[in-house]
């Protein structure tokens, strides 16, 4: 049975290299779902490209079916190696879907990666001084910190009800500070202390 984690990353953490870092140290595919979903739309031509076109051109969002539609083609493509899943889901009702989906493609969740902010109040303070994050402060002020809290905010509820969903699947959760310019020795670090 072929099987999949899932990464979930607090706002502003560093996706690219935490799941590049992830995928290579357990070598699994990296199944961003933004780029593939990129691709079915824009490198295809078929059905499901069409109608999530006509979705896009509409200025609609797209439908959680369209979205199982994307998932089921593009995971269908991935042969013989587990996967890691990036950039999905992001409600419940994504989960819940995907799940099932899952169920059906006979891929097992074996765990989900959650990196989050150790002390957020401490995270945006240190964010905010690096020099090229203070621009955006100073250009925007409060609207920029609002922003923030309230992604965050939202991140935070989505991780929770996924965590409460999910009892039986292992977590491993990471907690980072403000680090500005993170590499992957850093993350590979913060990884095997978890393990």
């Amino acid at each position: 049975m072929k099987k999949i984690s899932f990464l979930f990353l607090d706002y502003q953490i560093s996706n690219s290299k935490t799941q590049k870092v992830i995928s290579e140290m357990f070598n699994l595919f990296l199944f961003d779902f933004t780029v593939q979903f990129r691709e079915l739309i824009f490198e295809q031509d078929n059905e499901v490209s069409k109608e999530i076109k006509s979705f896009l051109d509409s200025g609609n969002m797209v439908p959680t079916n369209c979205l199982e539609k994307v998932l089921k083609i593009q995971l269908s493509k991935i042969e013989n190696q587990d996967i890691l899943l990036t950039n999905f889901p992001r409600t419940k009702e994504q989960f819940l879907m995907l799940d099932k989906l899952l169920l059906n493609l006979n891929i097992k969740i074996e765990r989900i990666w959650f990196i989050k902010q150790r002390n957020p109040d401490e995270y945006l303070k240190k964010y905010f001084e690096n020099t090229e994050n203070k621009k955006w402060l100073d250009k925007f002020g409060d609207e920029v910190i609002d922003k923030w809290n309230d992604e965050f905010t939202k991140r935070k509820e989505f991780v929770i009800e996924i965590q409460n969903t999910t009892k039986n699947i292992e977590w491993k959760i990471i907690e980072m500070d403000y680090v500005s310019e993170i590499n992957e020795q850093f993350i590979i670090k913060k990884i095997n202390g978890c393990a």
